[in-house]
């Protein structure tokens, strides 16, 4: 059926989850929606139907954007435009995406991977985003 988003769920494990595209596409949708640990995804995966294989088509790096962003460092919107390049988060969706997005960030910080800068709130200049350098 076009357009059909199929789930799959493993029960024993507690994970679900969802596959978007339609029938013949060569890059479908790939989401983990619940999961008993660490997230998965979201991704595109590139079917090679005459070779049966899925791969990983878009996935993004924090530690390469990072480091691509030399001294300006990478912010939470530079990222999260980086990992949704076809979507406009607004409200929940953006919040959410920012407190996923902030956790990924300070793991690979804690993993000796990132350095943190704290931003500054508002004020009389404005502020100054959280910012994240690779170390």
């Amino acid at each position: 059926m076009p357009g059909a988003v199929p789930k799959y769920r493993d029960c024993a494990r507690g994970r679900e989850n969802t596959v978007s595209g339609d029938p013949g596409d060569p890059v479908i949708g790939f989401r983990h929606v619940r999961q008993p640990a660490e997230e998965v995804g979201p991704w595109q995966l590139l079917h090679d139907q005459e070779r049966g294989e899925i791969s990983v088509h878009h996935e993004v790096d924090p530690v390469a954007l990072a480091r691509s962003a030399g001294p300006a460092g990478l912010t939470l919107d530079d990222f999260i435009t980086a990992q949704n390049p076809d979507k406009q988060l607004n409200g929940r969706a953006r919040s959410a995406a920012r407190e996923k997005a902030r956790r990924t960030l300070d793991r690979l910080v804690e993993a000796g991977k990132l350095t943190r800068l704290d931003g500054s709130k508002g004020g009389a200049r404005g502020g100054t985003p959280t910012t994240w350098f690779a170390s």
